[in-house]
């Protein structure tokens, strides 16, 4: 994975879909996906990463208290269903699918200091209709609350293993380069 925000073709199309609650800090796109960024916006693609700070916590004191606190509110916002159910309302029928709200598969604690959210999410674009896996992520560093979004297809159940792997490497290794 390559950081690319500070790349200006990068920022401004990610700035397009951007939440005004929040502050990007990165983006890491793949290999595939670097080597094209001068056409972001013609091609589809998944395997990324956001780094971001909630905007009106920048410069809280977070301890453990306070992100099981978070974790309640964060899986009491979503509408949780059984994977078992959202594969069968993708296969039988795509457009049953929430596109309004992600839906919360699963939520786990991979470190003390992490806590993360599985959703899957419809996208339709002009470019096509899909399905994604989106991890969203908690991560304590230093007193302070960091979140980071990992985006992937999802074509079956593997595909939530290996966002849940992807996602949980990306934050040990964050955890490491800042200690």
């Amino acid at each position: 994975m390559k950081e690319c925000y500070s790349n200006p073709k990068v920022a401004k199309h990610i700035n397009e879909f951007r939440y005004e609650g929040n502050e990007i800090l990165g983006i890491y796109f793949n290999p595939d996906t670097f080597s094209r960024i001068d056409s972001l916006g013609q091609f589809s693609y998944d395997d990324y990463f956001k780094v971001y700070a909630v905007k009106q916590l920048i410069g809280m004191d977070i301890g453990t208290y306070e992100m099981n606190k978070m974790t309640e509110m964060m899986e009491g916002n979503y509408m949780k269903e059984e994977l078992e159910n959202i594969k069968t309302k993708i296969e039988n029928n795509f457009e049953s699918v929430s596109i309004d709200r992600p839906v919360l598969v699963e939520s786990y604690i991979p470190d003390e200091r992490i806590r993360s959210f599985v959703f899957l999410m419809k996208m339709e674009t002009e470019l096509e209709k899909k399905v994604l896996v989106m991890t969203i992520n908690m991560l304590q560093i230093k007193n302070r609350l960091i979140y980071y979004a990992y985006y992937k297809d999802f074509n079956n159940e593997k595909s939530i293993k290996e966002a849940k792997n992807t996602s949980d490497y990306f934050g040990f290794k964050f955890m490491d380069e800042n200690r």
